[in-house]
């Protein structure tokens, strides 16, 4: 045999393994976890959209607190909608889902809907009024402060968090609307828009509870500010209406006029009537116990007579003073929240943007 053929050829790298032995001993390349992935793009988008909503938004969903408001959310939603099922069929003997279905869904749906929105009063504030404050508390206000952001990157920053919080409240009740839903009484374009309806209160309440908690100095008070705007827009246009009603009747005293329209304007402040705008039902009898029906005939009763007209009068049409009552309503609230961000902004500024202007 020859000997060449035995030996390496001299320039041959004596540690380089055969192309076979390559093939064989090389190890799978591990394969890309597509979802983790996509969880970086999308916190990447979100810090480069705005990194203090990607920070709030980090924490609160690492906080326990968060799961338990939901939790809790969803038990008294459903707790409700069956209580609603169970009074409107109680004293029927008759099969539900033939003749009173419709009645039944309605019902249902309607007291949901206020249930949601009492929560979000409740809620929303809480969530939000400690968004400055607890950033001055610890001292980083400061050095978020000089940073890129600006003060409406901060301030936009806070109100997206504990507004999302507020749309993840809304998407997770869905399931219930749907019940609603199958049971007949209302249709799929009230659903969405009452939900949307839910989604822009939550998200002026959270301009207002975070303006709130830029303009006052402790969490306490940021706090108590921010429930006391809450109930001045429920119970205090109440209230308003009442007194101006009070003082019509006492000074006036005319038995011959209804009360100028014009004096139930402070209920497009009102978030109950802002929700019954798209909530509501005006195409029935209202045998049944529906609140959002009632507030939206009541106000469009008010518009067609002048605060003396007639539910028959009022069963055909959806506007109030030439426009929707919807519109009324998110004018009303939007003016207010643009109102507060502007101060709350405002109060953001460090000391040398204030100099420079």
């Amino acid at each position: 045999m020859n000997d060449q053929s035995l030996t390496a050829p001299a320039d041959a790298d004596p540690t380089a393994a055969s192309p076979a032995s390559v093939a064989v001993d090389r190890p799978d390349r591990p394969r890309p976890n597509r979802s983790v992935g996509m969880t970086s793009k999308v916190s990447g988008a979100l810090r480069r959209m705005n990194p203090v909503f990607d920070r709030e938004l980090r924490q609160r969903s690492r906080n326990g607190r968060s799961l338990v408001v939901m939790i809790v959310f969803l038990l008294l939603a459903l707790g409700v909608a069956y209580l609603s099922y169970l009074g409107e069929t109680a004293n029927q003997s008759i099969d539900p889902f033939s003749v009173l279905s419709q009645s039944v869904g309605r019902t249902m749906f309607e007291w949901v809907m206020i249930l949601e929105l009492v929560l979000l009063l409740f809620v929303v504030p809480g969530l939000s009024a400690g968004a400055i404050t607890g950033e001055r508390d610890r001292q980083t206000l400061i050095p978020l402060q000089v940073t890129m952001v600006g003060p409406t990157g901060i301030f936009l920053g806070k109100v997206l968090s504990s507004s999302s919080f507020v749309l993840l409240l809304i998407v997770a009740s869905t399931p219930i609307m749907a019940v609603a839903y199958l049971l007949g009484g209302i249709t799929i374009p009230q659903v969405l828009t009452s939900m949307m309806a839910l989604i822009m209160i939550g998200f002026l309440l959270a301009v207002i509870g975070v303006a709130c908690s830029s303009l006052t100095r402790g969490t306490a008070a940021s706090t108590l500010f921010a429930y006391g705007f809450s109930l001045l827009i429920t119970i205090g246009t109440l209230v308003a209406f009442g007194a101006m009603m009070i003082t019509y009747i006492s000074f006036v005293n005319d038995d011959f006029n209804a009360p100028p329209k014009w004096m139930a304007l402070p209920f497009s402040l009102n978030p109950f009537v802002a929700l019954a705008a798209p909530a509501g039902d005006i195409n029935d009898n209202f045998t049944s116990p529906w609140p959002l029906s009632g507030i939206k005939q009541a106000m469009l009763e008010w518009d067609r007579g002048g605060g003396n007209g007639g539910i028959n009068e009022a069963a055909v049409g959806d506007d109030w003073f030439g426009l929707k009552l919807w519109l009324y309503c998110m004018a009303g609230l939007g003016s207010l929240s643009l109102l507060m961000a502007w101060r709350g902004i405002r109060r953001l500024r460090t000391p040398a943007e204030v100099v420079r202007q």
